[in-house]
């Protein structure tokens, strides 16, 4: 069986998250749906159907309807969130039937199955108007995602059981820990497990004096520095380094957050630098709800979201409900969302971070950890900076060199 995960047009209200990257490699509750699928179905092939600006990102070939036209096809909506137990539900779903199948998920075709691929298929709008006649429905109660924010709360709400399902087979340490290859703990790391598992990669330090509370789930190669504290329902990709207070957030791979400070209800990107003693608000004052990009988020509890490449200076604080933009810098008390390509110095004072600056310093973040920046992502930025100048322009950024006075 091939697996397409497709992007819909949809993928725009996922921005500055999906500016970056395919739907299907957001990192949530634990994993990414790339992750999950090939979790759930080994055997399959994966292939994408997503936007030229991204699609080299997660290594995934491009799906070729004309390359094989059956075997069983099974075509899923990269913004579907990635639930372990609604990929199981799929699976059973398909191994007691070979007909024609819909999969929704919140109201909406999120993907469907078809053992013979027809010619109308190559287009995924096509195929789903061809088939949708005679196919069998099955409703799930799968999470889209459709707003930044659902990344952080779907990453609240199932983390558990995500680590639940995935540690089934794995052996423990002790009840509700699992620790990768090569990991120990010094005697001065308390884990708490009573409120959900927590997972350790491979190859991950953890320094004394640290808490971890579950659910929680550490990439490999990930640094845990002293005196930590994570808790609540937090995801940390791979390759990050992370200290301070954390809770309740997904922090992604080769990010830094590793001084004092408190990130909470966040989602931080990738290649993003988290200055010490940063803090991002996620309560208001009133205790009431919060809104984001303009709507109510419908959560008293919300913190900020991060777009890959951002980076803050020590002591900025962030208010609730911020979204941050790619390659944004921030700079003291931050009360507005941040446009991409922006320096924040204070409320009202932005300047355009000029491109070849974004680009110097992301080649120095990347040679440290090792990784090779090449042309393809050169050209990727360019093409983000164009796509989000009329941002800049909405909130009147400086094009003048930065100022702080």
């Amino acid at each position: 069986m091939e697996i397409i995960l497709y992007e819909d047009d949809a993928v725009s209200g996922l921005y500055p998250v999906t500016l970056t990257r395919p739907a299907f490699d957001i990192r949530t509750g634990g994993y990414t749906l790339l992750e999950a699928v090939r979790m759930v179905f080994p055997k399959a092939l994966v292939f994408a159907h997503s936007r030229a600006l991204v699609h080299d990102i997660s290594h995934v070939h491009q799906f070729a309807a004309s390359e094989r036209t059956s075997g069983g096809f099974l075509f899923l909506n990269a913004r579907l969130a990635p639930s372990l137990s609604d990929l199981t539900q799929v699976a059973t779903i398909l191994r007691d039937s070979k007909e024609v199948c819909f999969i929704d998920a919140d109201g909406q075709v999120a993907g469907f199955f078809t053992e013979n691929l027809t010619h109308k298929a190559a287009e995924i709008a096509s195929a789903i108007e061809h088939h949708a006649k005679g196919g069998i429905r099955h409703n799930l109660v799968w999470k889209l995602l459709t707003n930044p924010e659902d990344i952080i709360f779907f990453n609240r709400d199932e983390l558990g059981d995500n680590l639940t399902i995935a540690t089934k087979k794995m052996r423990s340490k002790k009840r509700g820990l699992y620790l990768g290859k090569g990991v120990e703990l010094p005697g001065q790391c308390v884990c708490d497990t009573s409120k959900g598992p927590i997972l350790i990669g491979d190859h991950v330090t953890i320094a004394p004096f640290t808490v971890l509370k579950g659910p929680l789930m550490i990439g490999e190669s990930t640094i845990i520095k002293e005196f930590t504290v994570i808790e609540g329902a937090t995801t940390i990709g791979p390759v990050c380094k992370v200290g301070g207070e954390v809770s309740s957030s997904v922090i992604d791979g080769y990010s830094n957050k590793q001084h004092f400070g408190s990130l909470g209800d966040s989602y931080v990107g990738r290649w993003v630098n988290i200055g010490g003693g940063t803090c991002t608000a996620d309560l208001k004052n009133t205790y009431s709800t919060i809104s984001i990009a303009g709507r109510d988020s419908g959560s008293q509890f919300l913190g900020s979201v991060f777009g890959d490449f951002s980076k803050t200076s020590i002591n900025t604080s962030i208010f609730p409900g911020r979204v941050i933009g790619v390659a944004a810098h921030l700079y003291g008390t931050v009360a507005e969302d941040v446009p991409s390509f922006t320096s924040h110095v204070r409320s009202g004072v932005l300047f355009e971070l000029p491109l070849r600056l974004a680009q110097k310093g992301q080649e120095a973040m990347a040679v440290r950890r090792g990784v090779l920046w090449n042309d393809m992502d050169t050209a990727r930025l360019e093409k983000i900076f164009e796509l989000t100048q009329s941002d800049r322009n909405a909130v009147k950024a400086s094009k003048e060199k930065i100022s702080f006075y």
